[in-house]
């Protein structure tokens, strides 16, 4: 989660304010996300880095508040 909030800082140019609270019940932990599984029985592959994907997501937004 840190890692994705210091790539939107750098995309948006801007500091987010951070709270960290207790975890709740349910939250996890620990992950070892694999797509492995995903890449062999779906034939997926990524074909947009986590940051790319990011700019792309705060370009759309930026492009959705100017045509409200």
């Amino acid at each position: 989660m840190n890692r994705l909030i210091d790539l939107l800082e750098e995309i948006v140019g801007l500091k987010a304010t951070v709270s960290y609270i207790a975890c709740r019940p349910g939250d996890v932990r620990h992950s070892l996300a694999d797509i492995t599984l995903a890449r062999r029985l779906l034939g997926y592959e990524p074909k947009v880095m986590i940051k790319e994907g990011l700019i792309r997501t705060v370009k759309s937004f930026e492009l959705a508040l100017w045509n409200r």
